[in-house]
């Protein structure tokens, strides 16, 4: 597959949950690849994974967070874009 570096890939499957070996694995194809990779809706696994950032979907209403903050990472949501 093919793909610009500009691309970023996020991990997002909801019936699913990630475990750090399996983000590992998909880290390391990414970083082959020159890619960002990020995670969707576990903050706490992203940043345990040392992920470039996680995306926080709009319908996530109940998640504090200024916990999160970091201003290494990328924290993606509707509700702190400006």
């Amino acid at each position: 597959m093919n793909l610009s570096a500009r691309c970023n890939i996020i991990i997002r499957n909801y019936n699913k949950k990630f475990d750090l070996e399996t983000i590992s694995k998909i880290k390391k194809i990414c970083k082959k690849k020159g890619l960002k990779l990020f995670l969707s809706n576990n903050p706490k696994l992203a940043i345990q994974a040392n992920l470039d950032g996680v995306y926080i979907p709009s319908f996530n209403k109940s998640l504090n967070l200024n916990n999160f903050r970091n201003k290494k990472k990328k924290l993606h949501h509707p509700r702190l874009s400006s």
